[in-house]
């Protein structure tokens, strides 16, 4: 194993992290919340970002809108599903989450999933790391 292998996977270690670390919900509306959210539609398992377009018009405001209208209610019950403590409320032809503030409890809740996303990072790395010392 080189060094440019050795930084090649600690940058995919990053990237990843990063992904995950967008998924926590900060109290401001993010596409990255709802996008990799696997919903029913058309007989198969499809992500929100896969069935319609996300926008984020205002800070605490999600829009989904469906490119077909006809999943609309499937497009919220996998929301429910995922219990990622978000309300979707089809408004027409759309559907609306209202990202609500975050309180001092559900704050610590997100911290301690911090701690343990870093924790299972820095596993990987330490990983990566004896590979290349053992390579050596």
């Amino acid at each position: 194993m080189t060094i440019s292998d050795v930084q090649t996977k600690l940058d995919a270690v990053i990237v990843h992290l990063k992904a995950e670390l967008a998924q926590i919900r900060t109290g401001r509306a993010s596409a990255s919340l709802v996008s990799d959210i696997e919903v029913d539609a058309y007989d198969s398992k499809l992500m929100v970002k896969e069935l319609g377009q996300i926008t984020t018009p205002e800070p605490n405001v999600i829009l989904i809108s469906p490119w077909d209208k006809s999943i609309l209610t499937n497009i919220v019950g996998g929301i429910t599903k995922a219990n990622v403590g978000l309300n979707a409320v089809v408004d027409g032809d759309i559907i609306r989450i209202v990202i609500p503030p975050l309180t001092s409890e559900r704050r610590e809740q997100f911290i301690k999933q911090m701690h343990g996303i870093l924790e299972k990072f820095r596993v990987e790395v330490r990983q990566i790391r004896h590979q290349y010392l053992e390579s050596v």
